[in-house]
């Protein structure tokens, strides 16, 4: 059924098509496909936060992380409250070790969001950051 989905959207040039081809592919845990479509996605649309941060979090799961970092904080260059990519930035950079950009992001999300649904884990992790950072090396 994917495969039969896939082809009929493929066959369409709709920004909604390739979204939901992008999301079909994600979803299958094609990222690198999934990437792609977003890409085309975002070449008609390139100021959607949403769509950059899907290309971004497309992107960490197949290991682009440089990649994935640096479309996170195109988002977050105007638009710094932007929830998801404020968890997603803060997420690579504590999977590369800078935890003090991942708490400074972490803190801010919850600053703009205090009822985020992610409070308890966000809180657990930078208390981890906040640990490795004191931590002797």
């Amino acid at each position: 059924m994917f495969t039969n989905a896939k082809a009929v959207l493929v066959a369409s040039d709709s920004v909604h098509a390739q979204i939901t081809a992008a999301n079909l592919n994600f979803d299958h845990q094609h990222y690198a496909q999934a990437a792609d479509y977003y890409r085309q996605s975002l070449a008609s649309d390139p100021q959607n936060p949403a769509l950059r941060t899907d290309l971004a979090l497309s992107l960490s799961q197949f290991g682009n992380i440089d990649e994935a970092l640096h479309e996170a904080q195109t988002v977050l260059a105007p638009n710094p409250d932007f929830v998801p990519a404020l968890n997603l930035a803060a997420t690579l950079n504590f999977r590369q070790g800078n935890n003090d950009a991942a708490i400074a992001l972490w803190t801010h999300l919850l600053a703009v969001n205090p009822h985020f649904s992610g409070k308890n884990r966000v809180d657990a992790l930078i208390s981890l950051a906040t640990q490795r950072k004191i931590a002797p090396k």
